[in-house]
C-alpha cells in the first residue's frame, strides 16, 4: 500500500499489549489500523514465557492483574479462538527463612495481597514438593498462588488480532514505522514504509522501541531492554504443574514453566544483567541452566532443547508500565513497560473512547519521571526476596 489511508487510531506494536489495544478498541467502534514492522508476536511477546503472575505484583500493578485474570478466563469464547490460557499455579521458592519472611510480610508479600483479595500464602518445603514433586532443593519453603498461570503468547495474539480483523480493523504486517505526522502541537498520524497513515491517535505499544517512537514527539520514554535467555523443549508429558520461580540458584534466577502442549520454557535471569540489544544466546547458557536445573529439580536436568533464544524485557526506572495520554505530545498514547495486555489494551480503550481516564491507570503517568516520585527498582525484586529497591 502506498499514498494515505485515515484511521480514528494507529496501534504501533504487534504483540499482546497493541493487539488487545487494537481489540478493545475496535469494539467501542473505532477504525483502527494495527501496525507491526515484523510478524505478530515476534518482538518481546513472542520470546516472553508468557506468564500471568498476580502474586508479588505492586499496590498499583495488582488491580490491572485482577482485571488480566478475569478477562483471560473468558477470552478464548470471546474470541472465537484457543489463547491456552491456564491457571496452573506460581509457586516462587525461597532459598533460606529470610526470604520467606520476605515473601510473607514484607512489600507485596502474602500478609498484604491477601488482605487485598489475593489468594496467595506460604508452603513449607514439604508442601512445595507436592506441587512440584520434582523440585529437590535448595529451598525451605515459598509463596504460592493457584490462580496464576500463563498462555500461548503466539496464539493469543493472533486470536485478538483475527478477531479485531472481523470487526473491520485492518493488520499490516512488515510495515515498519518511520516518523510521526504533526500537526501544530498534535500528532495526526504516521509515516510508515507503506505510505502515510493519518489518525486522530496513535498508540504507542512499541515494546522495548517504544521510547525512540516517544522522542519523535519530543518525549522521553524512559525505557530500556534487558534480555532474558530462554530454553524450549520438545514436547514431554507432564512433569511440573506450577510456574516455578527461584530467586536465587547461585546467584542467578532460574525459571520453569510447561505449557499445556508439554513443552517446557526454562531459563536463567541476571540480576546483573546490563541494558542493552543483544539477543543472542550465552554460549555456556545450556551448561549454566543445566548445571542449576540439577540442583533444584534433577530430573530436568537433561531435558532435550528443540530450541533457545534470547529475548528483550522492556524495563522503567520503577519497573511500573507507563501508561499514558500526555498533554504536550496530543494525539500520542503511551502503552509500555508492561505485561498485562488485555487488561491494559481494555481500560486504554475505555480512556480513548470516553476522554476519562480509568482510575486504574492513574499511577502510571508519565509524569512521575519528571517529577521525581518514581523510585528506582530492580527488575525483578519482588521475585527475588530483595527489601531494598536497587
Amino acid at each position: 500500500m502506498k499514498g494515505t489511508r485515515t484511521v480514528d487510531a494507529v496501534v504501533i506494536g504487534g504483540g499482546i499489549i497493541g493487539a488487545a489495544t487494537t481489540y478493545y478498541l475496535a469494539r467501542q467502534g473505532l477504525k483502527i489500523a494495527l501496525l507491526e514492522k515484523d510478524r505478530l508476536a515476534t518482538g518481546s511477546t513472542g520470546a516472553s514465557v508468557a506468564g500471568v503472575r498476580q502474586q508479588g505484583r505492586s499496590k498499583v500493578q495488582l488491580p490491572l492483574m485482577f482485571t488480566a485474570v478475569n478477562l483471560w478466563q473468558g477470552l478464548e469464547d470471546e474470541l472465537g479462538a484457543p489463547v491456552d490460557y491456564v491457571q496452573t499455579g506460581h509457586l516462587m521458592l525461597a532459598g533460606d527463612e529470610e526470604v520467606l519472611e520476605f515473601y510473607r510480610s514484607g512489600p507485596n508479600g502474602v500478609e498484604e495481597q491477601t488482605a487485598a483479595g489475593l489468594r496467595t500464602y506460604i508452603v513449607d518445603r514439604q508442601e512445595a514438593r507436592e506441587l512440584a514433586p520434582v523440585l529437590e532443593g535448595p529451598f525451605v519453603g515459598g509463596r504460592y498462588c493457584p490462580t496464576d498461570g500463563g498462555a500461548h503468547p503466539q496464539k493469543a495474539v493472533g486470536a485478538f488480532a483475527r478477531a479485531a480483523q472481523r470487526l473491520g480493523c485492518t493488520i499490516m504486517e512488515r510495515t515498519a514505522v518511520t516518523g510521526l505526522r504533526v500537526e501544530g502541537a498534535r500528532i495526526r498520524g504516521v509515516r510508515t514504509s507503506q505510505g502515510d497513515i493519518e489518525a486522530i491517535w496513535v498508540i504507542n505499544a512499541a515494546s522495548v522501541w517504544a521510547r525512540e517512537i516517544g522522542s519523535w514527539a519530543g518525549l522521553d520514554v524512559p525505557i530500556v531492554p534487558i534480555r532474558g535467555q530462554v530454553l524450549f523443549s520438545t514436547s514431554l508429558p507432564p512433569l511440573v504443574r506450577p510456574f516455578v520461580f527461584h530467586g536465587d540458584v547461585e546467584g542467578l534466577r532460574l525459571f520453569i514453566r510447561q505449557r499445556p502442549d508439554g513443552h517446557i520454557l526454562t531459563g536463567l535471569g541476571n540480576p546483573l544483567q546490563e541494558e542493552g540489544w543483544d539477543t543472542t544466546v550465552d554460549e555456556d547458557f545450556g551448561f549454566q541452566l543445566r548445571r542449576r536445573l540439577k540442583l533444584l529439580a534433577p530430573s530436568l536436568a537433561d531435558i532435550p532443547a528443540e530450541r533457545m533464544w534470547g529475548g528483550l524485557y522492556e524495563v522503567t526506572p520503577d519497573t511500573e508500565p507507563i501508561i499514558d495520554i500526555p498533554q504536550e505530545s496530543r494525539g500520542l498514547v503511551l502503552s509500555c513497560g508492561f505485561s498485562a495486555g488485555p487488561a491494559v489494551g481494555y481500560h486504554l480503550a475505555q480512556w480513548i473512547a470516553t476522554g476519562v481516564r480509568p482510575e486504574i491507570l492513574a499511577p502510571f503517568a508519565l509524569s512521575r519521571f519528571q517529577e521525581g516520585t518514581a523510585p528506582r527498582r530492580q527488575l525483578l525484586a519482588e521475585m527475588s526476596g530483595k527489601r531494598e529497591p536497587e
